[in-house]
């Protein structure tokens, strides 16, 4: 798979000769020690984020609704939205009903997912108006573009 001249889900050897399906790819999974200094130069501040072989999970698709990524002093950067995928044939509704199958391998799937309907970052006011939403790290605005 190839987006935007870069190969978002590269191979890389684990130490027993397996495959480890997930890379950096800066859209969906980002070194753990880059991402909070990232957020920084972006103007928000990192509330909570999942980490999986030394990669900050930034897909909203690996998280629940009502997860908050980020925030600053007007705004929050929440999951929302409704999920469905496709894997080895069987329907999901939601990553963790993968994750309750593989535990962590379930990760390692993501290359091989046929995405139908994905969740989206959503950027609300604290008093919960819609502001501006975002599907992956390439999309996300300067706080200061949204005035938040």
């Amino acid at each position: 798979m190839k987006v935007a001249g870069r190969t978002p889900c590269a191979l890389l050897l684990r130490p027993n000769g397996g495959v480890n399906m997930i890379s950096e790819d800066n859209f969906n999974f980002i070194t753990t020690s880059y991402f909070p200094k990232m957020m920084e130069i972006f103007g928000w501040s990192v509330k909570d984020y999942n980490t999986y072989n030394n990669l900050a999970i930034v897909r909203a698709d690996f998280y629940p609704i009502g997860h908050i990524l980020g925030f600053s002093k007007k705004a929050v950067i929440v999951c929302d939205g409704n999920m469905l995928f496709v894997y080895n044939g069987k329907e999901y509704e939601d990553f963790s009903q993968l994750y309750e199958e593989l535990g962590d391998k379930a990760y390692d799937t993501f290359p091989d997912w046929d995405i139908k309907v994905e969740k989206e970052w959503l950027i609300k006011g604290l008093n919960g108006e819609w502001i501006y939403s975002f599907s992956n790290l390439v999309q996300m605005p300067y706080r200061t573009q949204v005035k938040c």
